[in-house]
């Protein structure tokens, strides 16, 4: 059985054998035992979110484990003409490019999952927690910042272009273990794009690539006035969050928190009702009234 939390089927050793044919068959099995709605979502940080939005009795969270294979098991289950099934992916830069999702697909509103949670109060309460009120109101005088939430997104956008032009251009740029203390000034989050290149061509191993034309690719697409949240990853501004609060922002003695336990307390701190004024949550709510009420997703 499926049933909601595939997180002990999701582990390293098993994910190989959890191909978009094996997932796709086993919901098809499935249905003769229950009649409700598949969900499909990308990872476990995915599923832990959209859980508590939906309703464990009428629909089943099933992580695909990557967006290809997302993708790809939507196709499967389209061909074979089942029903009530919908997948929820990130739209990482398809909103920038102008794509449009297919049939029982839905684009999250901004770059990823995680945007949800920063683009909330989640982000104050969470500042509140960990960080010195004191020390950040100091530190916004001195940056003369007025909008944290704003002046965190512009910095991590940076990572967000270079690794939108890297996917046009097909450089196959490496951006795993990005580490911003390696590029970001410890006392303004700056990102500097020099170092931010450099850390990037050495992550791939490929110093050979023109940093010249990087950089005036990336000038070109700053210039064309994106939409920060659509650019920005949010994992990359957990990251930053992270590390603000390990340097000037930090509350006194506090534990210092990886970024996969702040995208935690982030979750655990996301307001419910904020989700039910996004896009996502009205495409949702058409799925199920396009289903006439047969298939439902939603608390």
């Amino acid at each position: 059985s499926l049933g909601l939390n595939r997180r002990t089927n999701s582990s390293d050793s098993m994910r190989q054998y959890l191909t978009p044919d094996v997932l796709a068959n086993q919901v098809r099995m499935e249905r003769s035992a229950f009649s409700g709605a598949f969900v499909f979502v990308e990872g476990d940080s995915d599923e832990r979110l959209y859980s508590l939005f939906t309703d464990p009795n009428l629909c089943k969270i099933v992580i695909a484990n990557c967006r290809p294979q997302l993708f790809e098991i939507r196709s499967i289950l389209e061909q074979s003409n089942f029903s009530g099934f919908l997948c929820i992916a990130d739209a990482d830069f398809d909103h920038l490019k102008g794509v449009t999702p297919p049939p029982s697909l839905i684009f999250t509103d901004w770059h990823d999952m995680e945007c949800y949670l920063l683009k909330s109060n989640a982000l104050e309460r969470v500042l509140h927690e960990n960080g010195d009120a004191t020390k950040i109101a100091i530190w916004k005088r001195d940056n003369k910042v007025d909008d944290v939430r704003l002046y965190l997104v512009t910095q991590g956008a940076s990572v967000g272009y270079l690794l939108f032009h890297s996917l046009e251009s097909d450089l196959g740029l490496n951006f795993k273990g990005i580490d911003f203390e390696k590029f970001t000034s410890k006392t303004t989050f700056i990102a500097n794009e020099n170092n931010l290149v450099d850390h990037v061509l050495q992550l791939s191993s490929n110093p050979v690539i023109n940093k010249s034309n990087i950089k005036s690719e990336i000038q070109k697409l700053r210039r064309k006035d994106f939409d920060l949240w659509q650019v920005a990853r949010g994992h990359d501004l957990v990251h930053l969050l992270c590390f603000t609060l390990r340097t000037a922002w930090k509350r006194g003695s506090s534990s210092l928190l990886s970024a996969s336990v702040m995208e935690g307390v982030l979750r655990t701190s996301y307001p419910i009702d904020s989700f039910s004024s996004t896009k996502l949550y009205g495409s949702i709510r058409q799925w199920e009234i396009q289903n006439s009420g047969k298939f439902k997703i939603l608390k």
